[in-house]
């Protein structure tokens, strides 16, 4: 007999399949509520629990042994909470001074929900930190001390936030984010939004930004406004992206200036750190204010002792792209260097093209020694001078320019500051406009050469200026401009540093005529893009050749020949000769 509403075969598996799942599901919510309840039941200040605490806590430190001298609570759930008292991380065993903590933490107060732990990941319903204490070397190259860190209400301008306080090395730091401040049931609750505000002050050290999330992973730094006062003026922003992996560390910074775009990446890898600095524009007015703040940033980062610090770099690239001057392109260039063990830098493959030259050289810098030595030696063959005058040019040439220079420093800023050495340009087959004669007065040029007009082209034969550098002051021995015509030669000093000259020129016509009051030098002087030109009070009077052959420097005859290539057709040949035989 079959009865009418006996199941099918497969329909009665179904149910069984139903049912077996149905009570598998019963007993994992029976011990997962058995499992709640006894988190909620767990917790205190027992030694297991302390122990426990201390495991968590070296674990998360990078396996060093962790000591929690007293456990006021600790509980799991509903909610996870930590209370605890003087907790120290040690050295590893074996190592040196076991007994001396790498850090220590007065007090630490931690609440947040449990299954905000796994679902809601940025909330938490506070946290409050005291007497942080960490030395050197341990997680950043100088000691931290007198650390705080709160949540509050108005830990952020007046508004919810996280408040961090200390002193690194010798400076005072303050760092405060912005967070979201919401109630559930009566708790107060803290999340981190997407784009969360931060303010920062270190020192010297001013920065406003919000920290951001990026989709490819890792934490970024949005810099808003970045100011040094004392040491920089420009208007600085950019980011700061860092990226951890199981073996590589990076750091990748960008700053945005008024006219310059600055990359910057750190790679911390196991075998080699590199460092890369790439420009798709940098404005020349921009270096050093930039230099200045590198400079600020160092005396932050680095230890305590004096000098300039490459920390654990081992490669060093740099790259410009567009070297420009407001709507001025100057040129590009790029290089490479390598630093030794022992701190010294070296880059032999300097290249590119600046003014239309073709620009190589090698650098080296020496960071072993407190007050670090910088040796530069570059040359630019066949450069447009004309470009360095601007739109207004009156003398077009090509020339070519050797600095052999040195400095000594504690910073970078004092390696500008500080440099030694020599400057020479030489140049010829140029033109010039005649009108510029008459910076010596409108009736000059006639009273000089009655059949010269106004703007009459004059072939430049030779162009020369050699500086003797000391302190980033170059005093010029000799200036000298020939032409078919006249000759100009010139005295003064030129500072590097501050892109100022000061310097008084002396006409001379040539074929005998008389020129009248030689006395009357001009003197030019201010800064090198708009200096101001006036007649000179106190001439000496001297005489056109003993002024250029009394100090042209001997030395440079010599240089001429070994370094820049003056061969028996250079139309300066002739003077450099003459003063060597002086």
């Amino acid at each position: 007999m079959v009865l009418v509403d006996e199941l099918p075969p497969e329909n009665s598996r179904r149910k069984k399949w139903f049912w077996r799942i149905f009570k598998i599901l019963c007993v994992l919510a029976v011990m997962f509520t058995i499992g709640l309840v006894i988190l909620s039941r767990l917790g205190g200040n027992n030694d297991n629990l302390r122990a426990g605490l201390e495991s968590l806590i070296g674990g998360a430190a990078g396996d060093y042994p962790a000591r929690v001298g007293r456990l006021h609570g600790l509980s799991f759930f509903p909610f996870i909470r930590v209370y605890a008292d003087d907790i120290s991380i040690m050295p590893r065993p074996g190592t040196a001074d076991t007994e001396q903590p790498l850090m220590t933490v007065g007090t630490i107060m931690f609440s947040r929900g449990f299954w905000d732990s796994f679902f809601w990941k940025n909330r938490i319903e506070g946290i409050r930190v005291e007497n942080i204490d960490i030395t050197a070397d341990f997680i950043t190259p100088r000691a931290l001390i007198d650390g705080h860190i709160e949540m509050g209400p108005e830990s952020f301008e007046n508004t919810p936030g996280l408040l961090f306080t200390g002193t690194y090395g010798s400076q005072k730091f303050e760092w405060r984010m912005g967070l979201t401040l919401q109630s559930r049931n009566l708790r107060p609750v803290y999340s981190l939004s997407e784009a969360a505000p931060v303010t920062f002050v270190i020192g010297d050290v001013k920065a406003k930004g919000k920290i951001v999330r990026p989709h490819g992973g890792g934490v970024s730094l949005q810099i808003d406004e970045l100011s040094v006062p004392g040491h920089t003026e420009i208007d600085v922003k950019g980011a700061i992206k860092i990226v951890r992996s199981a073996s590589l560390e990076n750091y990748e910074v960008s700053l945005i200036t008024t006219n310059s775009n600055v990359a910057v990446s750190y790679k911390d890898g196991e075998d080699i750190d590199s460092l890369t600095i790439a420009a798709e524009k940098l404005a020349r007015s921009e270096i050093r204010p930039l230099l200045s703040l590198l400079s600020a940033l160092q005396d932050i980062y680095k230890e305590d002792t004096p000098g300039i610090d490459l920390g654990d770099i081992k490669k060093i690239s740099l790259k410009i792209e567009n070297l420009h001057d407001g709507a001025k392109d100057w040129g590009y260039f790029d290089l490479s260097g390598t630093v030794d063990d022992a701190g010294l830098l070296t880059v032999n493959d300097l290249k590119g093209r600046l003014i239309d030259g073709a620009l190589f050289g090698k650098f080296t810098l020496d960071t072993a020694k407190p007050g670090a030595q910088a040796g530069l030696d570059i040359k630019l063959d066949d450069f447009d001078y004309a470009q360095l005058q601007g739109e207004n040019s009156h003398i077009d040439g090509r020339a070519d320019l050797h600095l052999k220079l040195n400095a000594s420093g504690q910073s970078f800023d004092a390696l500008l500051r500080g440099m030694n050495g020599e400057v020479i340009l030489l140049g010829g087959a140029g033109q010039m406009t005649s009108d510029v004669i008459n910076v010596w007065g409108e009736g000059l040029l006639s009273s000089m050469l009655p059949d010269i007009g106004p703007r009459t082209e004059l072939t430049v034969n030779c162009v020369m200026m050699h500086l003797d550098v000391k302190n980033s002051m170059g005093t010029v021995n000799p200036f000298l401009l020939d032409t078919q015509s006249v000759t100009v030669a010139g005295e003064g000093t030129v500072d590097l540093y501050n892109s100022t000259l000061d310097m008084i020129f002396t006409p001379d016509a040539k074929g005998g005529i008389p020129i009248g009051n030689i006395t009357a030098a001009v003197r030019v002087r201010g800064p090198w893009q708009n200096p101001t030109v006036g007649a000179d009070a106190f001439s000496l009077g001297k005489t056109l050749g003993k002024l250029l052959i009394g100090t042209i420097n001997p030395a440079l005859w010599a240089w001429s020949l070994t370094d820049i290539g003056v061969n028996e057709s250079h139309p300066c040949r002739a003077y450099l000769k003459e003063a060597a035989a002086e």
